[in-house]
């Protein structure tokens, strides 16, 4: 049984890639697919599979506990899509993306439940990053944009190939006339404990942010990290009545969303999807003033050069651009900067290289640590992935029991 891996960078489509295998057979002189069932495991399967739970209302993956796909996890839904894949018996499986919103548990048992069919089940695997290969593919193929095959390697020869690494060099913030007071502590959880209903989720948490400090929030999934991202950000009614204090204030004594907004940037990989409009790079970074899906307000003087001054940092290849002309490696490098360009005292950065490829990762790696080093903004990330040179200077880890996860300070 023949596995092969195709190498894909993210100005690749995956779904007219995975169209081009079932369909078009696009890797005919390597393998033979006709004739064959196919399934794909892929975060474009589970979208699909919760839209037809909508229009049919009914539950299509059935599982012990019986929820819906939408009310499951990330990391649930992918384990029940993976049973459900090799419960059909199929004769090839085209595995995409399996790393990206996985713990590492999670991750673990899926490798183990898809090596124990590799020997009756063909693997088509889609990967980003070199460090994703699975061990036992036999050939590995690159394609370019328009979905032809560049070049097929064997598994050894793939993964000596070096990449151009890509840094940023010289980041220097444009000077913005914040009217926000330097807060100290930032952020200060006390004693927070959160339920829903009878499922305690988080157990006396306390954790305190103080300004220019990089943190990384660990735990594994379901163990409450985007419950605390929710409640620092301000959408989340499980704050009020808790002990947590935003920017000098307690939460819940008359504080508004867009009164906390202002003095957070967010960014999460989704974010990329909610921007349909065409508009350009500049306007997408000035909209971060008015924090606004795209820019409606005419900006000033000052904000227009402040952005064009974002542009000169991060290359010639942003000048003169659209926001839907650019790889989703460079759109999350402007939705970061559009997250940064007022300069608020707090950056969250919610699984920010989920999907990306190697150069793209480096990319962006290259610009957090750029601000960190800055010393003017504070950051939480939140990644299941270990990224080579993204380094917080402290690590807040969430620890599951059976009351709730408690907190602990790593270093």
């Amino acid at each position: 049984m023949k596995h092969i891996g195709i190498y894909c960078t993210n100005s690749i489509s995956k779904k007219k890639l995975i169209n081009a295998i079932c369909n078009e057979n696009l890797l005919r002189q390597h393998i033979d697919l006709s004739n064959q069932h196919g399934e794909v495991y892929s975060s474009i399967t589970i979208d699909k599979m919760i839209e037809d739970e909508y229009k049919h209302d009914k539950i299509i993956i059935n599982t012990k506990a019986n929820k819906t796909l939408e009310s499951m996890s990330s990391g649930q839904q992918r384990k029940a899509l993976a049973q459900y894949i090799c419960e059909q018996k199929p004769d090839y499986i085209i595995l995409d993306d399996m790393q990206s919103n996985v713990d590492v548990q999670t991750l673990d048992s899926l490798y183990t439940l898809f090596e124990s069919h590799n020997s009756s089940c063909r693997y088509i695997q889609l990967f980003s990053r070199r460090n994703d290969i699975l061990p036992y593919l036999d050939q590995i193929i690159e394609i370019d944009n328009d979905l032809n095959i560049v070049e097929a390697f064997d598994y050894k020869s793939f993964i000596e190939i070096i990449t151009d690494d890509y840094t940023f060099h010289n980041i220097s913030f444009p000077k913005v006339f914040s009217k926000i007071p330097i807060y100290d502590p930032l952020v200060e959880l006390r004693d927070v404990n959160v339920s829903y209903g009878t499922k305690q989720v988080l157990n006396n948490i306390k954790w305190q942010i103080r300004p220019g400090e990089y943190w990384e929030l660990r735990g594994a999934i379901g163990s409450g990290k985007s419950t605390m991202l929710s409640m620092i950000i301000g959408d989340n009614p499980k704050a009020f009545g808790q002990d947590i204090y935003l920017f000098g204030r307690k939460k819940g004594t008359g504080e508004s969303v867009w009164d906390i907004k202002e003095k957070i940037g967010y960014f999460y990989p989704k974010m990329t999807q909610l921007f349909k409009r065409n508009d350009t790079v500049e306007d997408m970074i000035i909209s971060g003033f008015f924090d606004s899906l795209g820019l409606y307000t005419k900006p000033t003087g000052w904000q227009q050069e402040i952005a064009r001054e974002w542009i000169k940092n991060l290359g010639v290849e942003y000048k003169n651009k659209r926001f839907q002309e650019l790889t989703s490696g460079q759109q999350r490098i402007i939705l970061v900067v559009r997250a940064l360009v007022k300069q608020p005292p707090l950056l969250i950065l919610d699984e920010p290289t989920a999907g990306l490829d190697d150069n793209n990762a480096r990319l962006f790696v290259s610009l957090i640590q750029s601000i960190s080093q800055a010393k003017k903004i504070a950051i939480i990330f939140v990644s299941h992935r270990k990224e080579d040179g993204l380094n917080p200077e402290h690590i807040y880890q969430l620890l599951p029991t059976e009351d709730g996860s408690i907190g602990k300070v790593v270093f």
